[in-house]
């Protein structure tokens, strides 16, 4: 391989693979959930628009690619280490722009055939391989361009699954609007660009090369980072060449799990970061431990026992991904309460340490765990205190854990009056759920637990609301905050010198919001109450409002403390 080439010759004779070990396709591309076959992309948008802006200036130099890493696998066959992010993008637009092509003039002429064999597959050989899990998915729909529509690309797997088509979706669209010359000079521009390579032959060199890029400008995450130092570590301390085979190849293995792991948690928004946090309290076994790289260092450096360490958090970093993937898929069944109060609260971070270490308790104790843990955290974001929540429980967090312990010591914590404890207490809950509180992701919380427990009380109609559902939904002002115009709205007047204040503190208390879904919110907009109420036929919240104003078609401040009164009840009793 060259170190100074083209794209059209890097690929061409070889064949690429992005190793189980490295991140799947990350790049994105944002589909709106509009019944419209629309895409907003994000990098792979600035991908397409760099190129188009180089076109546009005819430059008589070629365009420039960037540099990529590769580890030799064998006689033209590779690993990349850095890079792949762009060569799949690469290898995704020069397939759509094909596909446009060969849709617009019936065939491909002899030089596009060219490039579709050089770049893409000669016959059954292909040219490059995305990691294995992806793979069949990338074969199909990049390599061989077979159709799909946007509703295929949600029931995918995994998160780089979906970008993949998602980014192969946007270019589709993006050249459907362009003619044959203009595909034909990005598809020369891409090919005939500029880029530069380094060779390494084993994976000691890999980690340093790795380490060395990303010194230099360029963002890894935290993972990526210690990664590279874990296989850092065991290529200077192990002592002996097959304890460093050996190990090396099970932190690769590890990390391919991790990295499954983190393309099936994409859909739950969980941030890695906090995953990786959860690993290290976990290997720390103290709840107020945090992760830095700094402090990594200094464990293995000082250790009598470097390799043991560099394995054992390694060990516990993949265990901690399982456990937490296998959690948020237990959520899907939709027989645990608890589990799904937790995930549905989106910034649960605190309760992952204790997630991964129930993680051979039966379903039945992970749930209640859950529960307690989901109602603390959740009272922790209402109340809005600077108390720091990890000290409180940090002693029944490390050893041997109990779910009774837990569980006790969270429902002391909501009746005692001790200083020390008291934050979070059920007057301190009172006071801040019976006060204003903005339309925030906590009141979200707060309406779509009273809409499942409204449904658990209920008689039928409705479905219960997942996690997912809850994502989609936004908290909608019964009484507006801009009053429409007009005599008979349906609201409350208010006058004085306070008039703004009391309207704004009525406004914005917990008894006059509902959950309701994006679309129907834009719709409904300010208006008059009388034609809201006639909307509100879409959940338990829903036909509360209608059955309080049955006979009537205003709602009133007296309807707001009436329904405040009910709620505040409800989170003091359930959360």
């Amino acid at each position: 391989m060259e170190s100074k080439t083209t794209i059209h010759a890097l690929l061409q004779g070889t064949e690429i693979y992005v190793p189980d070990y490295q991140r799947a396709y990350s790049w994105d591309s944002d589909m709106t959930a509009s019944g419209a076959a629309t895409i907003s992309s994000k990098q792979v948008a600035v991908f397409l628009n760099d190129i188009l802006d180089y076109i546009s200036f005819e430059r008589q130099t070629h365009y420039y690619l960037g540099h990529f890493i590769f580890e030799q696998r064998d006689n033209n066959s590779y690993n990349i280490i850095d890079g792949q992010q762009r060569l799949t993008t690469v290898e995704i637009c020069i397939s759509a722009l094909l596909s446009r092509i060969e849709a617009l003039n019936g065939q491909l002429n002899d030089d596009e055939l060219t490039l579709k064999e050089d770049i893409l597959a000669r016959r059954t050989k292909r040219h490059f391989h995305t990691v294995d899990y992806d793979d069949s998915i990338f074969a199909d729909y990049v390599i061989e361009a077979k159709p799909f529509d946007k509703e295929f690309i949600s029931t995918l797997e995994t998160e780089s699954q979906r970008r993949i088509l998602a980014a192969m979706f946007y270019f589709r669209n993006e050249f459907s609007k362009m003619e044959y010359e203009q595909l034909k000079s990005i598809i020369y521009a891409i090919a005939n660009a500029d880029c530069t390579t380094h060779v390494v032959s084993d994976q000691s060199e890999a980690v340093q090369m790795f380490i060395f890029q990303n010194a230099r400008g360029k963002e890894p995450t935290k993972l990526e980072i210690l990664k590279a130092k874990l296989m850092y570590y065991v290529q200077i301390y192990a002592e002996k060449d097959d304890e460093r085979t050996n190990c090396l190849r099970l932190i690769s293995d590890k990390f391919a799990e991790i990295y499954r792991s983190i393309s099936i948690l994409e859909r739950y928004h969980i941030d890695e970061d906090n995953i990786l946090l959860c690993a290290y309290r976990i290997h720390k076994d103290k709840l107020t431990a945090y992760f830095t790289q700094d402090e990594i260092d200094k464990e293995i450096v000082v250790s009598s026992a470097k390799i043991r360490i560099v394995m054992q958090l390694t060990d516990t970093i993949a265990h901690s991904f399982n456990a937490i993937t296998a959690f948020v898929r237990l959520t899907e069944t939709r027989k645990y309460e608890g589990m799904e109060d937790l995930v549905a609260l989106g910034y649960f971070s605190l309760a992952l340490p204790f997630i991964v270490k129930s993680f051979a308790f039966s379903s039945e104790d992970k749930n209640r765990l859950s529960k307690a843990l989901a109602d603390i955290i959740a009272r922790n974001s209402i109340i809005g205190t600077r108390a720091v929540l990890e000290y409180r429980l940090g002693d029944v967090f490390s050893g041997e854990l109990s779910v009774d312990n837990v569980i006790n010591r969270i429902e002391w914590m909501k009746t005692t009056d001790d200083s020390w404890w008291a934050y979070w207490n059920n007057n301190a809950f009172k006071m801040a759920v019976e006060g204003e509180m903005w339309p925030s992701q906590s009141v979200k919380y707060i309406l779509w637990r009273y809409e499942n427990y409204l449904h658990r009380n209920g008689k039928g109609g409705y479905k219960s609301l997942s996690p997912e559902d809850l994502r989609t939904m936004t908290v909608e002002h019964i009484m507006p905050q801009t009053l429409p115009e007009g005599a008979d709205t349906g609201y409350d007047s208010f006058d004085g010198a306070d008039a703004e204040s009391r309207r704004m503190a009525y406004t914005n208390q917990l008894g006059n919001y509902i959950l309701i879904s994006g679309s129907h919110n834009s719709s409904i907009g300010n208006g008059w109450f009388s034609e809201k109420r006639k909307t509100y036929c879409y959940g338990y919240q829903q036909r509360e409002i209608q059955d309080m104003t049955s006979e009537r078609n205003n709602w009133t401040c007296a309807d707001i403390d009436k329904r405040r009164q009910k709620l505040v009840a409800f989170v003091l009793k359930d959360i």
